[in-house]
């Protein structure tokens, strides 16, 4: 899942966090299946919006309560298979 554990201190492998003070949310696009352990360890470093892999949607979905629990918004991911059906034809005409 990328939670590691190292010298005390929770790590997540796939993104590097830097603070923005003017930024009012930190929102992250990650890559691993959600589950309540991936929300609860986002909510420790004070993450608030995330989107998945469209892959996920109805995951993603079905975990929304938790989500909100750790005051996290969740982003459902666009297929890019139905956005370029739909945009291609009209670029290449």
């Amino acid at each position: 899942m990328g939670l590691k554990i190292r010298y005390g201190r929770w790590i997540i492998f796939e993104f590097v966090i830097k603070d923005w003070p003017v930024c009012p949310y930190r929102m992250v696009q990650v890559r691993p299946a959600p589950d309540k352990n991936l929300f609860r360890g986002l909510a420790r470093y004070k993450i608030n919006k995330v989107e998945f892999n469209y892959r996920y949607n109805n995951l993603v979905v079905e975990l929304k309560e938790i989500a909100e629990r750790y005051f996290i918004k969740t982003i459902l991911g666009a297929d890019p298979r139905i956005v370029l059906e739909n945009i291609l034809p009209k670029i290449l005409i």
